[in-house]
């Protein structure tokens, strides 16, 4: 029941092989995660500030943005960025 040194070596090399896949496969996971995540918040981030965008052209809060209430906020810092 001798086992080569040869055979050790491989096998340690299988064991650090197959140890750095999985880790590279959990870190892959966790980074698309994080990915995902932060595109969701840059979409909840946009949505409300075009709420608050339209609220402030919205004068009379009737629902809709006329063409005279956009005029008057052509100027707006707000609608140019």
């Amino acid at each position: 029941a001798h086992i080569s040194p040869a055979m050790g070596f491989v096998f340690a090399f299988y064991i650090v092989f197959t140890s750095l896949a999985l880790m590279n496969i959990v870190t892959g996971v966790f980074v698309e995660t994080a990915l995902q995540r932060g595109r969701e918040d840059k979409d909840v981030y946009m949505i409300n500030h075009l709420k608050d965008l339209f609220g402030v052209l919205d004068e009379n809060h009737n629902g809709t943005i006329s063409w005279l209430e956009l005029e008057e906020h052509l100027d707006d810092p707000k609608l140019i960025a």
